[in-house]
């Protein structure tokens, strides 16, 4: 499934929900739920434990939104993934804040420069270490909101639930 992401896709305010994953094929479907909703600019906050599936989990939006070949940005802090659907090339952003320091390797990473773009799709791994404010003052991130003016939000937390994995999707429109 290939979906152009400057279509704008259905509701964000009506997914709110909890995914079980058992396989990565429950991992698929969940993804391709969130897609057929997820608006044209929208920043996904990934938050969970070491090795739950934060990077599998935007390989797999990658994929269905046609690009193969994604990577973590672990050490690189920042990749960019240019996608091409229905002849419109769009970009991607991917931020890894695992390794993040300071207020500082967010500004230096490009991360308050992205979120200033008109369109988009960013997504966010271990985004509980985003917290504090942008340096103009005007985000903040609490435990389930932030705030980033015109972007729709999606938090998705994984947690471990006995053998599988649980993936709860919250969307908050900003």
């Amino acid at each position: 499934m290939s979906r152009d992401p400057s279509s704008g896709g259905g509701n964000p305010k009506s997914i709110a929900q909890i995914f079980q994953l058992n396989s990565l094929a429950d991992l698929d479907k969940a993804v391709e739920t969130l897609l057929s909703a997820m608006p044209a600019r929208s920043l996904v906050l990934i938050s969970g434990p070491l090795g739950v599936g934060k990077t599998k989990t935007v390989e797999v939006f990658l994929r269905k939104l046609g690009y193969e070949g994604a990577s973590s940005p672990t050490f690189a802090l920042h990749q960019a993934y240019k996608i091409r659907t229905r002849n419109v090339e769009s970009q991607v952003d991917h931020f890894d804040l695992y390794r993040i320091e300071s207020d500082d390797d967010l500004a230096s990473a490009g991360f308050w420069d992205v979120l200033e773009k008109k369109s988009g799709l960013v997504f966010v791994e271990w985004a509980e270490r985003l917290t504090g404010a942008a340096p103009d003052g005007s985000r903040k991130q609490t435990s389930r909101s932030f705030f980033a003016p015109g972007w729709e939000v999606l938090f998705l937390n994984f947690s471990w639930n006995g053998q599988s994995r649980q993936l709860e999707a919250h969307w908050q429109a900003s």
